[in-house]
């Protein structure tokens, strides 16, 4: 039989710009109809914040947070904290770790490729987390079989997964040389906008709109975008720990009083656009 050629992934193996190492968050086993494999979720991306402590204003001494039981009037540490479902106001039920381990279904552990969809019918508001999903000892096979035959097809497949004591739908798509999963919110956890009344536009300004739309087409290239508040902040920081002096930015920028309507704003912004092609 002849053997399927290989697709090459639409994305590069490897996009991401952070130093920080992926680690597992999950292990459990992937499912295919009758295959299965062991995998892990590996952190995919997070949050970069800059975290500032409390102080106390009067001696600049660092404010702790105490947990603190009223009942009893005292100071409670972690470790003697217990778990209350609240089914009366005041009323709690005590649910232990153990009872919450041992009331995990059997799909806690596994993740069944339910079924396949094309990627473009995931609406991106869905979208909650990702994680890479790597495959562990004695899975790399199957895993590599489930990941051609999903490049091959144009699919991406549809799963479940309990994890940090929550259910989650899920989709897992080919990424790079591997897989990549991203949990998605239920349907009931997104909410519905109703939008205002839109007025109609003249065919003239849609026509510079796109004018201008098409002077800002580029490829998308993450490497070109950067957190420019949080280089701010960290500047601070490190011109108040050297003893330099705090330059306050510039004003923020304000509207440009002279333009007197929509068309005449598309205007402007179109000669702008120009001008500065130009000059590069």
């Amino acid at each position: 039989m002849k053997k399927a050629k290989p697709i090459q992934p639409t994305l590069a193996p490897a996009l991401g710009g952070s130093d920080k190492t992926p680690h597992k968050v999950w292990t459990g086993m992937l499912t295919f109809g009758l295959i299965s494999m062991p995998v892990c979720l590996m952190t995919a991306a997070a949050e970069e914040k800059i975290s500032f402590n409390q102080l106390h204003e009067k001696c600049k001494g660092r404010i702790k947070q105490q947990l603190h039981c009223p009942a009893c009037e005292e100071v409670v540490p972690k470790t003697g904290l217990l778990k209350g479902f609240e089914f009366e106001k005041g009323q709690y039920l005590v649910i232990t770790e153990k009872e919450l381990t041992e009331s995990e279904p059997a799909a806690a552990k596994v993740l069944e490729l339910s079924a396949f969809v094309p990627a473009n019918q995931l609406d991106p508001i869905f979208f909650e987390s990702c994680y890479y999903l790597a495959p562990l000892e004695g899975g790399q096979k199957p895993y590599a079989l489930v990941r051609e035959a999903m490049l091959q097809s144009n699919l991406v497949g549809i799963a479940r997964i309990v994890k940090n004591s929550r259910e989650h739908i899920c989709v897992v798509r080919p990424y790079g040389s591997g897989l990549i999963i991203h949990t998605l919110y239920w349907i009931n956890e997104v909410r519905g906008m109703a939008y205002p009344a839109l007025p109609e536009t003249t065919e003239s300004e849609l026509t510079m709109a796109r004018q201008l739309i098409q002077m800002l087409a580029a490829d998308w290239d993450p490497s070109l975008y950067k957190d420019s508040y949080r280089e701010a902040v960290m500047n601070l920081i490190a011109t108040k720990r050297t003893g330099g002096e705090v330059v306050p930015h510039s004003p923020a920028i304000t509207a440009n009083s002279n333009v007197v309507d929509f068309a005449d704003a598309l205007k402007q912004s179109l000669e702008a656009m120009k001008a500065r092609k130009g000059a590069a």
